[in-house]
C-alpha cells in the first residue's frame, strides 16, 4: 500500500511545471502543489476510504487517553493536530 504523501508525490511529478510557483518565486511550489494536489485526491474516492480505513484502525486501537497526553505535552492546538498528523503517518509508514 502507497501511503498518502507517496502517491501524493507521486502525482505531483506528473504535473506540468508552472514558473514561479514551482520554483523558488513562489513559497517553492508548495502552494501550487497542495492546491493540485487536494483537487486530485478530492478525485480519488478509493485512496481517501483507504486513509480514513487506517486512521480509524489506528485510532481504535490507540490508549483512550493518548489524543490528550499529546494535548497537554504541545500545549498547542495546532502543535497537536501537526503531532497527531505527524503520528498517523509514521504508523502507516511502518505498517507496509
Amino acid at each position: 500500500m502507497k501511503t498518502f504523501d507517496e502517491a501524493l508525490e507521486e502525482k505531483l511529478k506528473d504535473l506540468p511545471y508552472t514558473p514561479h510557483l514551482d520554483d523558488v518565486g513562489y513559497n517553492d511550489g508548495v502552494i501550487d502543489g497542495f492546491e493540485l494536489g487536494a483537487e486530485w485526491a478530492s478525485t480519488s474516492p478509493e485512496l481517501i476510504n483507504e486513509i480514513l480505513t487506517k486512521y480509524r484502525q489506528w485510532a481504535e486501537n490507540l490508549p483512550a487517553n493518548i489524543f490528550d497526553k499529546w494535548g497537554k505535552e504541545e500545549d498547542d492546538y495546532e502543535k497537536t493536530k501537526e503531532r497527531i498528523r505527524k503520528e498517523f503517518i509514521e504508523y502507516l509508514n511502518n505498517s507496509e
